[in-house]
Parts: structure tokens; sequence; C-alpha cells
């Protein structure tokens, strides 16, 4: 018995000793990790970053106590970068596991949380056959800013889940009609704040209505971000965007005296290159000539033309094609329909000549 309490005297320094050169390592591995995503993550959200994420987190598995905050963190950050260009699933047992830190955590985790859930539910959103899961977390996360008794917490969960309804993989009218509901609680909010994020909601709520095919309505929310501009970058383009999308809606109204307003309004706020192509603000689509069609053929109208102080096109002639003589005929036919930024010179909208390339290219 003392020979064998010897022995364990005797090796519980080496047992230590190795565990703690054990652990030394991890944390070596753990702090190069942390570096080196750092560093990488300077040059922000990129397909490059996937690596370096992936590696903090596992070194954090290894090193960082699992009820650790952080570890929860970098499952977040590895799960963005799974999820750069589509949502993955590899994203999924990822951001559950987030989920679940945050939700164990011994202080209150709210935003963290929601966040995850969101991110979670947007995964899901992206495949056909989890939609009822997307909406359980969606519906999860506003339940926690709803309970959170924050305000402007709540208007921000419902713009995100609103605006992912809308630009997801998967967008349908049921869809846009979720996104409506969403963005218009968010939109009051955020008004009753004079946040800026009313704009952008407002923004959305028009793009869906857009969709939807209800001009009226987007006219509506296009012209709340105009008429509430806000010192920023971020204000500046979306009040840019609202100009092109109501020359849409009120041309779609037929309405064009109105779409003018913003057609002027656009090109005082955008320098005029001579040596561009024209950039339509509103077009119609050419229809593809059925005898080319018949006959297969691809092709190409090159036209040049008069943009007006109005932003219509006049004048239109064709400088050169390719394909079939019928292309000619339907580029003439549509350019006549669409609308452009005119050309300012001191503060007024003046003639200018531009030029514009329709392509015709068969579905393989």
């Amino acid at each position: 018995m003392k020979i064998i309490i010897l022995l364990l005297l005797v090796s519980l320094p080496t047992l230590v000793g190795a565990e703690n050169s054990e652990q030394n390592t991890k944390k070596t591995i753990y702090q190069k990790a942390l570096v080196e995503y750092k560093a990488q993550a300077e040059n922000g959200l990129s397909e490059e970053l996937l690596p370096y994420a992936k590696a903090l987190y596992f070194a954090g598995q290894d090193f960082l106590d699992k009820d650790d905050n952080s570890l929860a963190v970098l499952a977040q950050n590895y799960a963005a970068t799974l999820n750069i260009g589509y949502p993955s699933k590899d994203s999924i047992s990822v951001l559950q596991f987030a989920i679940n830190s945050f939700e164990n955590a011994k202080e209150p985790q709210t935003e963290r949380l929601i966040e995850a859930l969101f991110n979670l539910g947007k995964v899901y959103n992206a495949h056909q056959k989890y939609a009822k899961r997307a909406k359980r977390k969606f519906n999860q996360a506003v339940e926690l800013a709803e309970q959170s008794g924050d305000d402007i917490l709540l208007a921000q969960t419902l713009l995100k889940i609103g605006v992912n309804y809308i630009s997801g993989q998967r967008v349908d009218k049921r869809s846009v009609s979720k996104a409506i509901d969403q963005l218009e609680t968010s939109y009051k909010k955020f008004s009753e704040q004079s946040d800026e994020r009313a704009n952008i909601a407002a923004f959305w709520l028009g793009k869906a209505n857009i969709m939807l095919s209800k001009s009226d309505q987007a006219i509506k929310y296009f012209s709340a971000v105009l008429d509430h501009p806000f010192e920023t970058e971020t204000s500046s383009k979306l009040q840019m965007s609202s100009h092109a999308f109501l020359v849409r809606a009120y041309t779609e109204n037929n309405e064009p005296e109105k779409a003018t307003v913003h057609c002027q309004a656009i090109g005082e706020s955008t320098p005029w290159n001579a040596d561009a192509e024209a950039s339509p603000i509103y077009l119609l689509q050419p229809n593809y000539p059925k005898t080319a069609q018949r006959n297969n053929k691809s092709g190409w109208v090159k036209t040049k033309f008069t943009i007006d102080s109005n932003g219509f096109a006049k004048d239109i002639r064709v400088v050169g094609y390719q394909g079939h003589s019928s292309f000619s005929k339907e580029a003439l036919r549509v350019i006549k329909e669409w609308r452009f930024a005119p050309k300012f010179e001191k503060g007024k909208p003046v003639d200018a000549t531009s030029v514009y390339t329709i392509q015709f290219k068969l579905s393989k």
C-alpha cells in the first residue's frame, strides 16, 4: 500500500505537467488562429475568410470552455462565412450550437440570441423543405424582441426578417405578403422614434408593393423615403433608388409627367458621361421576333438617339446590327417607351445624344 501511494504521489506532478503542456498547446493554437482571423477579417466578409473562421471556431472548441459566450460568437462568425453567396446547410448545426449557448448563458444574451435565431431562420428559408422551421425561428426571434420591451430592437428584427422574405432565394407572392406585414410594423416603430431606419423599411415596403403590382402603395412608400431625408450615405443611396422606382411606378400607372420629375432628379444628381452607353431608368424588355426565333438567330442592335430634357428618347436610329433585320424594328419600338436621366447643364435639363445596344439572345 505504501508503495502504491508513493507511486501516485510521484506520478501526480507528471500528470499535471502533461495537462498544462497540452492546455498551453491548445492556447497557442487558439491565439494563432485568432490573430490570423482578425488580420483577414480587416478585408471584410468574403469567401477568403472561411478557412480562418473555421480554424478559429475549432481551435476555440478545444481551448475555450463550452459555456463561454465567446465560443458561441465564434460559431456565429463561422456560420456567416459559410453562408456567403447562398445559405449553407452546413451552417445549421453551427448556428444551433450558438443558440443553445446563448439560451443557457448565465447572463442574458438577448440580442445575440435574436441574431442567431434570425440567421438560422434565413438558412431554413432558403430551402423549401425547411420553410416551417424558418417561420418558427423567425417567430422565436420576434417573441424575444417583444419580451425585451425594446421597440427599436423589435423594429430592427422585423426589418431584417421582412427584407429576407423579399430578397431571399425563394420569393413568391406569399413571402412578399409576409414581408409587408413585418415591414409595416417596423416602419411604424422606427418612424415614431424618428430613426433613419424608417426609410430603409419604407424603401423595402415600396419594393414589396412593386412586386405585387400595387403601384399606388409603392408610390406612397418610395415618396416617404424622399420626404424624410437624412444626411447619411445610406439615405442618399435610398433616395436615388427611390427616384428610379418612382419612375417605374408612375410609368406603369400611366402618369408620365410625374415620372419626369424623378428622371430629372436623377439626372441632376448624376454626372453625364458622354463616353458611356445610356442607362435606362425604366425599360420594357423587347419581344423576340418570331422570324428570328424560328431561324434560331441571335444578335444585337446598336441605336443612337437624343435624350430630351424630360428623359424620353427621340430621333432614334439604328447605327448597326447583327443577326436578323427584325431585331432593328423591335429595338426602335421599345426604346420609345423607355425613360432616362437627362443631362444637366447649369442646373437645367438639356437634350443630349447617347447610344444603347440591345442584345437578342435565345435561351438555351
